[in-house]
């Protein structure tokens, strides 16, 4: 079951954003959950405890805004899947400083609804992939989206994250065929990058988001990683 919250100021909009949702989702007999809040404060708590599969924010609230309330997700569950809904069309490009997958107009929301569902439960199912390999009789379980990197050593994979690193006997190639629709991007003959971590590409390397990280890039891979990039961001605004 997919956990959905809805905040907004006004519970007129709140009731109608949340029946709307349901009414699609029961039509594609996918079974969700429902949390609505007129507090994004109270809605920022209740994510703390159990995080939600995906938030629909009103940008424009007294309290506390939506693009305030999708910062303290993405640092408390960056697995969250946050989607604005407003009025103010002029913050469309703002509000993707802040990771949004997608942005419906209130005016427009029965015509722009049904889209961004789609990129919602398509988000949610690559935010939530869990990698099983068979490695040594064992398998081991790998969360794609907490994935980094993934580097070739000879005849392993080692797959980087920001508390440390898994290692299994497999080939960087069948590694990528797996994963690579995903989000991973081939940026070196011995280095794949989840394009969720790209800050910048340079000419010798991909700047990860954390500033420090660099990892190697090839000449004449760059202009192609450059379109992977821009293709796997295009596919969940």
């Amino acid at each position: 079951m997919i956990r959905i919250a809805i905040a907004d100021d006004s519970k007129k909009d709140l009731n109608y954003i949340s029946k709307s949702i349901k009414q699609r989702l029961e039509l594609r007999d996918i079974q969700c959950g429902f949390s609505l809040y007129t507090e994004p404060s109270k809605l920022l708590n209740d994510n703390k405890s159990e995080p939600f599969d995906v938030v629909f924010l009103d940008i424009d609230m007294p309290q506390l805004t939506g693009m305030d309330a999708a910062e303290s997700i993405n640092n408390i569950s960056p697995k969250t899947v946050i989607v604005f809904v407003t009025n103010h069309d002029e913050l469309v490009y703002k509000a993707y400083r802040f990771k949004a997958v997608g942005f419906v107009r209130k005016s427009f929301f029965d015509d722009e609804i049904n889209e961004i569902l789609d990129v919602v439960l398509t988000e949610v199912h690559k935010r939530n992939h869990i990698l099983n390999i068979s490695d040594n009789r064992s398998i081991v379980k790998i969360d794609l989206f907490d994935v980094l990197y993934v580097k070739s050593d000879d005849h392993y994979a080692e797959f980087y994250f920001t508390d440390g690193k898994q290692c299994v006997r497999r080939s960087l190639n069948d590694i990528e065929k797996q994963i690579g629709h995903f989000g991973f991007i081939r940026v070196h003959s011995r280095y794949l990058v989840n394009y969720r971590h790209i800050y910048s590409i340079e000419k010798t390397a991909v700047i990860l988001s954390d500033g420090i990280t660099q990892i190697p890039i090839s000449r004449n891979r760059i202009t192609n990683v450059k379109e992977q990039v821009q293709m796997f961001s295009r596919s969940i605004e």
